[in-house]
């Protein structure tokens, strides 16, 4: 098994002519495989910090844009409305 659930006649079927024949060696197929693995395993190990503090300022900007629809914008100088209820 190679490649996160690839395996090698998966390489060897993508390497095919029309009449069946493997257009790669056997090896060059493994070689293939194992790149891949190695591939995948840098792209799922790659740093994303700066794409999380980027996720969570546009979540706060969405959220931020929902309460102002659910509240009402304040106009100038007008208090912004409260959710508490009277008494």
């Amino acid at each position: 098994m190679l490649a996160r659930g690839l395996s090698v006649r998966d390489i060897e079927d993508a390497f095919k002519d029309e009449s069946g024949r493997l257009l790669m060696s056997k090896t060059a197929v493994s070689q293939l495989g194992e790149r891949l693995w190695d591939d995948y395993q840098a792209f799922a190990k790659r740093d994303l910090s700066e794409y999380a503090q980027s996720y969570f300022e546009h979540s706060l900007a969405v959220a931020r844009q929902q309460q102002a629809k659910i509240l009402g914008a304040p106009r100038r100088n007008e208090p912004r409305a409260s959710l508490a209820r009277p008494g």
